[in-house]
């Protein structure tokens, strides 16, 4: 900006502003230029000053005068472009901008002096665009900044945040490390850094930028509201709770602090506090979408099931939902509607949601949950859901047939101990102990090395029984799916295991990345996971028949005996004598959860009861907490012409008591029951089952057969109650059953832990083998003697 003349002024002005003294400053440069309007370096103090006091409108009016005067100077222009962006007059602001872009352009030749003036145009162009939801445009001006100047730190920032706001998280890291090495302050840096690792999924490296961002800015809140989020994502609860404390200590009003500081007291198990977090985040923005969800989530774990429909229904159906909230209430609905046995409703959510969102893995493992239990879909329609998931999800993986292990390569394996990597995230209270612990236990170390790769947040964690079962232990719990993988390959894992399927706190993403020579799922899911880069599904010939084989992504590899051995939890005591003989009369139970109730068992069950004059059926299972859901049971009986005094429901954990009551135990369909039919057998009761489902519907009989009764294996829902009217018209018979039952399973290969060890481990090898000749083996049972 230029004056015809300098005058003496202007010494005392950039002084009185140096000083801070702005009302002076703008007093002495109004009163000049009331004498001298032509003044255009006057005019550039009132402009100054009027705008370090807050008023934008005569700050306004003389960055206008000023470019009135020199109207070739961009730097008058970029200061009116400045003024205009701070009222909000974004449009106003950009066309500004984008002239004092031209004025300097017009400058030839270039010098350095105006490629940083352009840089620093382009830059707040960017910054105008980005306010307005430009991103794309923005994305393009913060890129040409730093084109222009290669050490411009906040354009470097403001291209990284641009990134992020594009979805483009992995493109955002290489910005903002620009930014952090020519000194943009490194608190903002290392926040967005934070939220970027968070988008990603590299909770670990979040955690760690978060808590430099933190030690630099002690009081930023919203660093401590994301700090908060990713302890909490690496399972540090406490350190959790206390951050979002810290930020609702210096902003008690903070709707997001409460139902941050709700959803940590949730996974803590605290239900109560939690609930009372929510409540006052929405005492203080009543309807708030976020915390809806979260309140409909707590309500569906605490079995208040109704509430739980009220609040993600409102959810779902409120305007200020956006679209990202709307889906996660319409999948969280789905899931109850499952939970209740609505499984045509579930079903519809589920297409909204996956039509809107078909690359959404969280989405895609609460459907096929969800559509395991759906009683009326058939095996080829449920196959062609898994395909589909892993068709949007996975890129294709190509066939292990065109990677063979090279011939060297197996021979090394073989000379050494095999290493066996076991993937999951319930090495805790979790009923997967009770199968998982017996082959760990009896793994021979002479031939095999284990390695446990948990996904947790650290050794307290683990469950104490697991100690020493493993011999390498990698706590994975946020870190990324490459970096696991890099983990895996870098510790020499022969055969990685997968032990949860689609069941939460799965790392199949992992396991698509191929890190082993080998993969492996087996036992936590009952079904196949859909994923065609694991190569074998370790199963037996009862739980998938050689025809169910079409229904596995992965070759089912058959062991000949049952796939699962048992240990039994400690204290179920003695199961007693039979309850009937006491009581008058047979009791039935089931003690499955309520969304694998469905019309077709129901109708089974009171056949059942119709036909056992005086019985009655016992439901206990953490769903019939909820007094709705047990008056909707029992009215869906009463239909059926069940009186509801015959439908007794309940919950006792653990439920060892109950089975003691229990004569018979009838096991779920189209979807078995699970851990609980092995505790009703080990409790001397036995059960029925209906055979039909591949994978989750064969389980009851793979079971049965395991333990030597195919008798109760029924292929019908005809013969299912038939069998089970047969077993309550025989008390005698029964009353034996009861008296042998335990030592029947006791000396069967359900719990023969160390014989079902050694025959995992000659399928372990045999499928390293079977991976050095190119090939995926159809079963444990070699074609051909030549092959080994």
């Amino acid at each position: 900006m230029s004056s015809t003349a300098a005058h003496p002024i202007y010494a005392r002005l950039a002084q009185l502003f140096q000083e801070r003294a702005f009302a002076p400053c703008l007093a002495q440069a109004q009163a000049h230029v009331a004498q001298h309007a032509q003044d255009a370096m006057a005019w550039g103090w009132v402009v100054r000053s009027a705008f370090a006091l807050g008023n934008g409108t005569q700050a306004l009016r003389a960055a206008q005068r000023v470019c009135a005067l020199v109207p070739g100077d961009a730097q008058a222009w970029t200061t009116l472009g400045d003024v205009r962006r701070h009222l909000g007059q974004l449009d106003e602001a950009l066309v500004v901008f984008q002239h004092a872009l031209q004025l300097v352009s017009a400058v030839a030749p270039p010098t350095g002096q105006s490629q940083a003036v352009l840089a620093v145009l382009s830059n707040k162009v960017g910054d105008v665009l980005y306010t307005q939801g430009q991103f794309e445009q923005a994305h393009k001006a913060f890129a040409q900044a730093v084109h222009l100047a290669p050490r411009f730190g906040q354009a470097w920032f403001h291209l990284g945040i641009a990134h992020m706001a594009l979805g483009q998280y992995a493109e955002a890291q290489p910005p903002l490390a620009q930014a952090l090495a020519h000194g943009h302050p490194p608190a903002q840096v290392q926040s967005a850094l934070g939220a970027v690792f968070m988008e990603l999924g590299a909770h670990r490296q979040a955690h760690a930028a978060l808590s430099q961002a933190l030690s630099l800015q002690p009081e930023d809140t919203m660093v401590l509201n994301n700090l908060s989020i990713a302890s909490q994502n690496l399972g540090l609860l406490a350190e959790a709770e206390a951050l979002i404390r810290r930020k609702l200590a210096l902003l008690e009003h903070d709707v997001s602090g409460w139902i941050n500081l709700g959803n940590v007291l949730r996974a803590q198990g605290r239900p109560g506090e939690a609930a009372a977090a929510f409540d006052r985040a929405m005492s203080l923005e009543p309807g708030n979408v976020t915390a809806l969800i979260a309140m409909g989530l707590q309500a569906h774990e605490s079995q208040a099931l109704a509430s739980a429909r009220r609040y993600l229904s409102d959810a779902v159906a409120s305007p200020s939902a956006s679209p990202a909230q709307k889906l996660d209430a319409m999948v969280e609905l789905a899931s109850l509607h499952a939970t209740l046995g609505e499984h045509e409703g579930a079903e519809a959510l589920f297409m909204q949601v996956l039509a809107a969102r078909p690359r959404e893995r969280k989405y895609w493992s609460k459907w096929l949950f969800a559509l395991n239990n759906h009683p009326h879909k058939s095996p080829q329609q449920i196959m062609a859901q898994y395909q589909a998931f892993e068709s949007h999800c996975f890129a294709p993986v190509p066939q292990p047939v065109a990677n063979p292990l090279p011939a060297q390569g197996i021979e090394m394996a073989m000379s050494r101990r095999l290493h066996i990597g076991y993937v999951s995230a319930d090495f805790t209270q979790h009923a997967v102990r009770h199968f998982l612990l017996p082959l760990l236990a009896h793994h021979d170390r002479s031939r095999f090395e284990v390695s446990a790769f948990a996904n947790m947040s650290g050794p307290t964690e683990v469950l104490p029984a697991y100690q020493g079962m493993a011999e390498h232990w990698h706590f994975i719990k946020g870190m990324t799916d490459q970096e696991v993988a890099e983990l895996v390959r870098a510790s020499g894992v022969d055969v990685l295991v997968d032990l949860s399927g689609q069941t939460g706190g799965n790392r199949l993403d992992v396991f698509a990345l191929k890190p082993a020579p080998v993969a492996v799922s087996w036992m936590g899911f009952g079904s196949t996971t859909g994923l065609s880069a694991i190569d074998y599904f370790l199963t037996d010939r009862h739980a998938v028949p050689a025809q169910d084989s079409a229904y596995f992504a992965e070759t089912p590899w058959r062991l000949d005996r049952p796939y699962l051995a048992y240990r039994p939890a400690p204290g179920m005591g003695d199961p007693g004598p039979l309850p009937a003989l006491a009581n008058g009369h047979v009791t039935f139970a089931s003690l499955s959860r309520s969304i694998r109730f469905n019309d077709g068992l129901l109708d089974a069950w009171a056949q059942l009861l119709a036909r056992v004059p005086g019985s009655v059926l016992l439901l206990d299972s953490k769903n019939m907490g909820d007094a709705d859901l047990v008056h909707q049971t029992q009215a869906r009986f009463a239909a059926r012409g069940i009186a509801a005094e015959r439908i007794q429901c309940g919950f006792r954990s653990p439920p060892w008591d109950v089975l003691r009551g229990v004569d018979i135990s009838l096991d779920c369909f189209p979807h078995n029951s699970g851990t609980t039919l092995f505790e009703s057998l080990y409790m001397a009761v036995p059960y029925v089952t209906l055979s039909g489902r591949p994978g989750v519907g064969r389980l009851g009989a793979a079971i049965l057969h395991g333990v030597g009764r195919p008798e109760w294996v029924a292929h019908t829902v005809q013969e299912y109650v038939d069998k089970a009217v047969a077993l309550a018209s025989d008390l005698p018979r029964l009353a034996q059953v009861r008296a042998s039952l335990r030592d029947e399973m006791g000396a069967s290969p359900l719990m023969d832990e160390a014989g079902f060890a050694r025959s995992v481990e000659e399928a372990y090898t045999c499928m390293l083998e079977s991976r050095g000749q190119g090939v995926r083996a159809e079963s444990g049972f070699w074609p051909d003697a030549a092959m080994r």
